[in-house]
């Protein structure tokens, strides 16, 4: 019985079809990274906001915030992801109600939040409404990698995130 070389096993992976598939994303990510550096980042209010509901994750994976008079607010890590701007972590910030035994979102939000040290940036990467059937990823994320993003969604959705932590924060959460 022949042994393969290691030089022939690379060579066999190199010719798979998931390796092919896996080099060209990554070519994707690197090429188009110059194109998502303009995506939308919160505003510095927003993200001192975000910031302070990150403080009360404390390292946990999942916290749910609760105040008088509003639906509870959710917020959990999710994964890590490579962005154009470093390694980013994505998280979900979300008020939640039942419905006929379902929990809905009422919005969800997707963040993705960078720190490359001097600077922590954070990104809107998906908007969600249950009631209303929305789903709308604007950054896109594939194994890992963040591989393009719809600048329409991104920027809309960034505005959005930007008044909702406001409010978020005048209803009373960050007490």
């Amino acid at each position: 019985m022949k042994r393969s070389t290691p030089a022939a096993k690379e060579t066999a992976l190199k010719r798979s079809k998931s390796y092919k598939i896996e080099k060209y994303r990554k070519e994707i990510f690197l090429t188009g990274m110059d194109k998502m550096k303009s995506m939308k980042k919160l505003q510095e209010q927003a993200t001192r906001i975000f910031c302070r509901l990150l403080e009360k994750l404390n390292g946990k994976e999942h916290i749910k915030l609760r105040v008088e008079g509003f639906m509870p607010l959710s917020m959990e890590y999710l994964y890590q992801v490579e962005t154009p701007f470093g390694t980013g972590k994505v998280y979900s910030l979300g008020h939640t109600y039942e419905q006929n035994g379902d929990l809905m979102y009422d919005p969800e939000m997707c963040f993705i939040v960078t720190n490359n040290g001097n600077e922590i940036a954070i990104y809107p990467q998906l908007y969600r409404q249950d009631n209303l059937g929305l789903y709308e990823e604007s950054i896109h994320i594939e194994n890992g990698y963040v591989i393009g993003y719809i600048t329409i969604w991104q920027q809309g959705h960034c505005s959005f995130a930007n008044q909702w932590l406001k409010n978020i924060q005048s209803q009373g959460f960050l007490k």
